[in-house]
């Protein structure tokens, strides 16, 4: 509640994730949402990725560290 009200945007994801990739200048942000097995995006979160992804930002839904691991090989971070 307290990031809320410093301004934080409602639904967004609970990693922020900059990296560098030797391909491309400067740096890349991306989000991670962390969720249980079971756990469930709220609108919010749901509306937020969709954002994301409509500016081609990477996000992802992750359950465990292998998941992260595999987020970020994908992303070109080894």
């Amino acid at each position: 509640m307290q990031l809320k009200t410093m301004g934080l945007f409602p639904g967004v994801g609970d990693l922020v994730v900059w990296w560098h990739r030797p391909n491309l200048p400067g740096a890349t942000v991306g989000y991670l949402e962390i969720k249980t097995k079971t756990g469930r995006q709220s609108d919010r979160q749901i509306h937020f990725q969709e954002k994301c992804e409509k500016e081609g930002i990477p996000y992802r839904v992750v359950r465990s560290v292998d998941e992260v691991k595999e987020y970020m090989r994908e992303m070109g971070y080894e």
